[in-house]
């Protein structure tokens, strides 16, 4: 109301500057100012608007995340957030509304780094305080025009006044100015210079004070100010005045309710304000009618942050009872947290309740490890730790597990009795960041941590923090390709969780090991391994194990070329996981679909799943995820025949694995390089990346990948006319392809060999192979091969000198293919690479 040129002005500024802040002291309606602005010119940016309230945000060290939380940017991974926000950013053209700055003017440098480094990128902010930082153009906000004198005549003229009138009206809806009324608002209006906030505050009390009596009292309070606190700065004694003189029409009850519910952040439920506050239903409803708090939509509480502030200042003031009701607002969430724990893993209502709580229950964490109140940090733990997992919200998990962990470390802690407290849960914290390490790819880090946590849990004889700790110990290991190390930590793990029923740790224990063994290549143990998880997750109402168990079938039903299967858990998998809003396994299904879509030729499909997957794990930080999509992603475009883009897509993807440690897939995308260059022709540089890629997959035991990379080894070889290393190569990937049992990489190996073969003149090698390659070929597909048409022209090409007549069948079904998947591809101009320049399919079609 009243703000046209200031809504005016504030668009024309934000077409010319990169950095805008609405400066003026609180009250003074900036942050609807700014709401009305971003809303009037949202169409203005290709990447939105983006509201981020900061009030409740504690340290400007958490600016950067609480940023990237609220634009969906990626978090997480070993980049500082920071650096991690500006990267994204530089891409993008955006406008970010940041609102109530001025406790973070130390952060303010941050904003500079991401204006000078995203051009697209434009800031308009509210603050009490200059930014003080170059880029920064001052927009002085003043109050509401007012009138000048108590004339009342044209009193309606002025915004202010009608502001009075409008929130007056919301009480007594037949309120109206009387004659005697008009100068003594016009007097409250002139008093409060304009303040918005202020005369919505003066207007409440109309139920109970006349107009006169209002404006008398903020006089009154206005030359207290004015004589007894000259350490009030002129532009804060209207709003003190307004506060003081409501304060003083309080009851000394009211008061004590007040000073108790500014301990909230971030607002409050009716039933935490009751038992944290001792504020019944009807005092909070008294204080909506009265503007001092608002009721959102969904029934929360909401209260101004600036009278947040007065009332926890007057708390500070007179701290009798602070530090108890401190512990109350810790104890309460500590059990909101409890009571949900064991719903987290299958309520989508708890994970929102814990996120409308969240500063509450920040604020709630760091006050127990400030006070060392160890039954309040037990008790919060399991579900705090559990929401972080689901969340995805790995770096801000490990932080408060590590917050807690160096309030915890006393001297000489190693002589501390067995069955202390103290020792029990650091064991537990301990386990719990291990856990977060490993999701966030920091191997090393996660190994010392469950160490430390097995130590803890040994002294004390906490049998369950033992086997997490194990577990952790173990994923990090098999993580790193250590898979021999691993299996010792996961079956002492599994063993301790099983004797105790503690199904959430043994279902993880099953999974880990399933796939362990399916390295070791013990498919039926692996499965059922896994199947034992899935069944004991739904006998227990385990959503999230249900789901990661299924997507853990389906991958290994993929790996073995069961694609149907494979499609249809990781289609059950991605339903469970989107009912329970877990964005982590979401997108690692969506990222195992694009796999099998683009194993069975379906393109197009598996760049769409590939594209979800990728912006969710950038979300949530994931770095692992991100780099098998990425990999992913370039394993497509090589198919496609892009070989450019797939280039491109594999050099991020090898940087990402290189960067968290990962070998194991570092030396996946380093074979990929060397296929793409054998399908460029340029084999003397296929060959040193192949055989980086086998070192690799020899080292970490990844029999699968050092199976397949022979094979291109072997072709690569070939074309370099190297046929004596050449015929050795391939009989090691073809015992090796015998021995994991995938038919479809098995007959690639089969189809190279008699190439070979029939290049030595060896013609009747050559058409024994070939008739082993039929064989397989009439009970398996060829889905899953990296070259599935290279293996149907090598059948052709030999039995066609042999002049046998299954050539020319063999002929048909290959061409009868291959022009059907390029029917799938709606891109031009990737439809001519695919059929054009992946050699196979060129001489396919030309034979």
């Amino acid at each position: 109301m009243g703000r046209e040129d200031e809504i005016r002005k504030l668009k024309r500024l934000l077409l010319e500057q990169k950095l805008v802040t609405i400066l003026g002291h609180g009250g003074l309606g900036k942050s609807r100012l700014a709401l009305q602005v971003a809303a009037e010119i949202a169409d203005s940016y290709r990447d939105g608007v983006y509201w981020i309230p900061l009030a409740s945000l504690h340290s400007p060290d958490f600016l950067a995340s609480t940023i990237a939380e609220s634009i969906h940017a990626p978090q997480g991974g070993s980049q500082d957030p920071q650096t991690k926000l500006v990267n994204y950013l530089q891409r993008k053209e955006l406008l970010l509304v940041l609102d109530n700055f001025e406790h973070l003017r130390e952060g303010a440098a941050a904003l500079g780094e991401i204006l000078d480094r995203a051009s697209g990128v434009r800031m308009l902010v509210t603050s009490r305080e200059r930014l003080d930082i170059p880029q920064e153009t001052i927009f002085d906000l003043l109050g509401l025009p007012y009138p000048v004198a108590d004339s009342v005549e044209s009193v309606y003229l002025y915004s202010s006044v009608r502001l009075f009138v409008s929130r007056a009206r919301r009480l007594l809806p037949e309120f109206d100015l009387s004659e005697a009324d008009k100068p003594c608002v016009a007097r409250i209006c002139r008093l409060l210079e304009g303040m918005p906030l202020a005369i919505e505050l003066a207007a409440a009390w109309v139920q109970a004070y006349r107009c006169s009596n209002i404006a008398a009292g903020i006089e009154s309070s206005l030359a207290f100010l004015a004589t007894d606190k000259p350490d009030v700065p002129e532009r804060h004694r209207s709003l003190r005045a307004i506060f003081d003189s409501f304060w003083l029409m309080l009851s000394p009850y009211e008061r004590n309710i007040l000073c108790r519910l500014s301990l909230f952040h971030g607002g409050f439920t009716g039933d935490s304000a009751l038992r944290v506050a001792g504020a019944s239903p009807f005092f909070l409803d008294a204080l909506v009618i009265k503007s001092f708090l608002r009721r959102s939509a969904s029934g929360r509480y909401e209260i101004h942050e600036l009278l947040r502030q007065y009332a926890a200042d007057k708390f500070r003031a007179a701290p009798a009872g602070l530090a108890q009701v401190r512990d109350r607002h810790s104890r309460y969430f500590a059990r909101f947290l409890h009571v949900r724990q064991n719903n987290l893993h299958k309520s989508k209502q708890d994970l929102e309740d814990i996120i409308g709580d969240l500063e509450n229950i920040r604020s709630a964490w760091l006050w127990a490890v400030e006070r060392g109140k160890l039954h309040t940090l037990t008790q919060a733990l399991p579900a705090l730790n559990t929401y972080y997992q689901i969340a995805s919200r790995f770096q801000e998990g490990e932080k408060l597990m590590g917050a807690a962990i160096e309030a915890l470390r006393l001297p000489g802690q190693t002589a501390s009795p067995p069955e202390s407290p103290h020792l029990r849960l650091l064991g537990m914290l301990l386990a719990r960041r291990a856990g977060f390490q490993n999701d966030l790819a920091r191997f090393d880090q996660a190994m010392a941590s469950a160490k430390e946590a097995v130590y803890m849990a040994e002294k004390t004889g906490d049998d369950k923090t033992e086997a997490s700790g194990l577990l952790e110990w173990g994923r990090a290991l098999r993580r790193q390709g250590h898979h021999d190390l691993a299996r010792p930590y996961i079956e002492r793990a599994l063993a301790r969780s099983q004797a105790s029923k503690w199904y959430v740790i043994t279902v993880d224990c099953l999974n880990e090991l399933g796939i362990l063994n399916w390295y070791a290549n013990d498919y039926p143990a692996a499965r059922s391994a896994i199947e034992e998880a899935v069944r004991l997750s739904r006998a227990a109402g385990h959503q999230r194990g249900v789901s990661t168990s299924l997507g853990n079938l389906g991958i290994m039903a993929r790996n073995r070329g069961h694609f149907d299967d494979a499609r249809s858990a990781h289609e059950q998998a991605l339903d469970v996981f989107r009912e329970i809003g877990n964005k982590s396994g979401e997108s690692t299904c969506l990222s195992n679909l694009g796999t099998i879509c683009r194993s069975i030729g379906d393109f197009s499909k598996a760049l769409d799943y590939f594209k979800q997957a990728l912006k969710l794990y950038r979300e949530t930080g994931a770095r692992l995820g991100e780099g098998l999509v990425v990999n992913g992603v370039g394993l497509t475009y090589m198919d496609l025949g892009d070989f450019p883009k797939a280039r491109l897509y594999f050099t991020q993807a090898v940087a990402i694995f290189q960067e968290i440690g990962d070998r194991r897939d570092e030396g996946i995308v380093l074979s990929n390089y060397g296929v793409l260059y054998h399908l460029m022709g340029e084999n003397a540089i296929a060959v040193e990346y192949l055989k980086s890629g086998r070192d690799i997959a020899e080292a970490v035991g990844d029999r699968y990948n050092q199976a397949e990379t022979l094979t291109f080894l072997a072709h690569a070889l070939t074309g370099l006319g190297q046929f004596d290393v050449a015929v050795q190569v391939y009989e090691q990937a073809v015992q090796l392809h015998r021995a994991v049992s995938i038919q479809a990489l098995q007959m690639e190996a089969l189809a190279g060999q008699a190439r070979l073969a029939l290049a030595l003149g060896d013609q009747s090698r050559a058409k024994t192979l070939i008739e082993e390659i039929l064989e397989l070929m009439g009970s398996n597909s060829l889905y899953g091969a990296m070259e599935p048409f290279r293996v149907y022209l090598t059948c052709y090409q030999i039995l066609q000198a042999y002049q046998d007549e299954r050539a020319n069948a063999i002929l048909k079904t290959a061409r009868s293919l291959l022009k059907a998947r390029a029917a799938t591809i709606r891109d031009e101009a990737l439809r001519y690479s695919y059929l054009e320049l992946i050699p196979a399919h060129r001489e396919l079609m030309r034979a």
